[in-house]
C-alpha cells in the first residue's frame, strides 16, 4: 500500500519529468492552493489536485499533454484504491485487480520507477493464475509489458527476450496479432540497444508483417494500429541508420511521420524530425538536416516535449557548425541549455557541452572548446552510454589535432577508436586513424 511521503514524490517526479524543476514547485503551490499538505497528499486529494495541476502545467506543455497528465493521475488514483480494498476484502472478480496493477505498472514506469513496474506485473500474472483464469489474450498482454519493462534494466534483457518469445509463440488467433507485433517490437528495440543490428532489423521486419496484416473494425481499433506501427517505423529508422542504410532509414522515418501526423501526436513527429535530421547530417546533407531539426524543434513545441525540443536544438546546433555557420549555432545552444537546465538528464547535459565544444573549436577558441569538451565526459563517464562518451572524445580529438597538440589528440581519440572498432563503425575508424596518421 503506497503511503503519503510516495505519492508526493511520486507527483514530482511525474512533473519533472514534463516540466523539468519546475514541477517540484508547482505540485506546491497547488497544494497550497487547496490547503493540502504536500507530506499529507494521499489518493483523496488526487481529483482536486489533478485539476490544478492541469491548470498549472498546459502553459508549459500545451493543453492535450495537460488533459493526458490529469487522465493519467485519475487512472491511477482509480488503481491504488483498487488494490488497497483487495488487501481490505476479497475482490468480486480478480480481472480488476489485474487491471489495477496494469495501470500501476505503466504509472511506474512513466516516472522511472522500474523495480516497482515490475513488481506490479509479476503481481497482476499472479493474480491470473491463482484465479486461473482462462484469458491467453490477457496474459499475453500482461507478460509483454513485463518484458518491456525488464528491457529498461540490463539485467532483465535475457528474461525480457525469454517472455517476448513466449508471447510470439503463444495460440493467440487473430485477436492476438496486436501483442506478437510488439513483441516482436520489442525485441527488435533488445537487440538494437545490445548493438546486434542486422537481428533487430530481422525482429522489426517480422513487426511490421504482423500489425499490417491486422484488420481494424472501428476508429479505436485503427488507432491503436496507426500508434503500434509507429513505433515500429520509429525503431526500423534507427536500426537502418545504424546499419548504414541511409535510404531505408529515411523511408521508415517518413512513414512514422505520416502515422503520427494522423494521430496529431506532435510530440511523435518532433522526434521523428529529430531521428531524420540526424540520418541527413550523417550522409552530410546539411541543408536537409537543419531543416529537418528545425521542423523538429516546431513539433516538440507545440507537443509540449520540453526535453525533446532542448535535444532537437542541440543537434540542430550540431548540423550548422558542420555546414560552417558555427555563430549560427551559438543562440541555439544558449537556447537549449535554458531548457535542458531544468531537467536531470547527464546524457543531454553531455551532448549539449560537447557541441559547445564542438562550436568553440570551430571559432578557434580553443580554452573554451576544451573546458566544455571536459564538462562534456564529465556528465557521461559515469553513465552506461559509451556511444556518447566516444564521440566527445572525437570531437575533443578532432579539436587538439586542429590546435595542433598532437599528443592530447591521440591520447582521447585512441579510447574513441576502441569503442568504434567495438561497434564496426567503419567511417568513424577511417577518419580517426586518418588523423593519428596510420594509414
Amino acid at each position: 500500500m503506497i503511503n503519503n511521503l510516495e505519492l508526493r514524490d511520486e507527483l514530482e517526479t511525474l512533473l519533472e519529468r514534463e516540466v523539468g524543476f519546475t514541477g517540484k514547485f508547482i505540485l506546491q503551490k497547488q497544494c497550497q492552493h487547496l490547503n493540502i499538505d504536500p507530506d499529507m497528499i494521499n489518493t483523496d486529494c488526487l481529483p482536486q489536485l489533478s485539476n490544478q495541476i492541469h491548470w498549472a502545467i498546459k502553459s508549459f506543455t500545451g493543453d492535450k499533454k495537460a488533459d493526458d497528465i490529469k487522465k493519467g493521475i485519475l487512472q491511477y488514483k482509480n488503481a491504488l484504491d483498487m488494490v488497497n480494498n483487495a488487501v481490505e476484502k476479497q475482490q468480486d472478480d480478480p480481472r480488476d485487480s489485474i487491471k489495477a496493477q496494469i495501470t500501476i505498472g505503466a504509472a511506474k514506469i512513466q516516472i522511472g520507477k522500474i523495480d516497482e513496474s515490475i513488481e506490479a506485473y509479476r503481481e497482476a500474472l499472479v493474480i491470473y493464475d491463482k484465479n486461473h483464469i482462462d484469458d491467453k489474450i490477457l496474459k499475453a498482454m500482461i507478460t509483454r509489458k513485463l518484458a518491456r519493462a525488464l528491457t529498461n534494466n540490463k539485467e532483465g534483457r535475457e528474461e525480457a527476450r525469454s517472455l517476448y518469445n513466449d508471447v510470439i509463440d503463444m495460440k493467440l488467433g487473430s485477436n492476438g496479432l496486436y501483442d506478437k507485433a510488439l513483441a516482436w517490437n520489442g525485441l527488435g528495440i533488445i537487440s538494437w540497444r545490445e548493438g546486434e543490428h542486422s537481428t533487430s532489423l530481422d525482429h522489426y521486419m517480422e513487426a511490421i508483417k504482423v500489425i499490417t496484416s491486422i484488420s481494424t473494425a472501428s476508429k479505436n481499433d485503427k488507432k491503436k494500429k496507426d500508434r503500434a506501427m509507429a513505433r515500429i517505423h520509429t525503431g526500423l529508422g534507427n536500426t537502418c541508420l545504424d546499419l548504414l542504410n541511409m535510404e531505408m532509414s529515411i523511408y521508415h522515418n517518413k512513414k512514422a511521420i505520416e502515422l503520427y501526423t494522423s494521430l496529431e501526436d506532435h510530440s511523435g513527429i518532433g522526434l521523428t524530425y529529430n531521428n531524420m535530421a540526424r540520418v541527413y547530417e550523417e550522409m552530410g546533407n546539411f541543408s536537409k538536416a537543419i531543416d529537418g531539426y528545425e521542423k523538429g524543434i516546431k513539433y516538440c513545441r507545440e507537443g509540449g516535449s520540453l526535453r525533446m525540443e532542448g535535444w532537437t536544438m542541440t543537434n540542430l546546433a550540431s548540423a550548422l557548425i558542420e555546414n560552417r555557420r558555427a555563430e549560427d549555432a551559438l543562440p541555439h545552444l544558449d537556447r537549449a541549455s535554458k531548457i535542458l537546465a531544468n531537467f536531470n538528464d547527464p546524457i543531454a547535459h553531455s551532448k549539449l557541452h560537447c557541441m559547445y565544444g564542438k562550436h568553440y573549436s570551430a571559432v578557434e577558441n580553443y580554452q573554451e572548446s576544451e573546458m566544455h569538451f571536459q564538462k562534456s565526459i564529465d556528465f557521461v563517464i559515469n553513465e552506461n552510454s559509451p556511444d556518447y562518451l566516444a564521440i566527445t572524445r572525437e570531437e575533443m580529438g578532432k579539436m587538439y589535432h586542429k590546435k595542433g597538440d598532437m599528443a592530447k589528440a591521440e591520447d582521447v581519440l585512441i579510447d574513441a577508436l576502441d569503442w568504434y572498432v567495438v561497434k564496426k563503425e567503419d567511417a568513424r575508424i577511417k577518419n580517426i586513424q586518418k588523423m593519428l596518421g596510420k594509414n
